[in-house]
């Protein structure tokens, strides 16, 4: 049965994942070991998502002098 909310479709990549374990039972766990957050996160449309949600919420800004983006509250590379 498929959820009816409504959704950005880039996130309908999420329906192809395979089987995999997000955390491993009997261990402690840490985000960055879960199989199933690094195959979510290796989908373009998932990665791309998850950017422009940042950059909309302004969580994320773009240098034009310098070509390159940093989060909001980061220190400002000193020259």
């Amino acid at each position: 049965m498929r959820n009816h909310f409504k959704h950005d479709k880039r996130l309908d990549a999420a329906r192809r994942m395979p089987k995999l374990r997000h955390s491993v039972p009997g261990e402690e766990f840490d985000i960055l070991d879960s199989e199933a957050a690094t195959w979510l996160a290796s989908q373009p449309e998932i990665r791309q998502y998850l950017f422009d949600k940042a950059k909309q919420l302004g969580l994320i800004k773009y240098d034009r002098e310098s070509g390159t983006w940093q989060g909001s509250d980061a220190e400002e590379d000193e020259a």
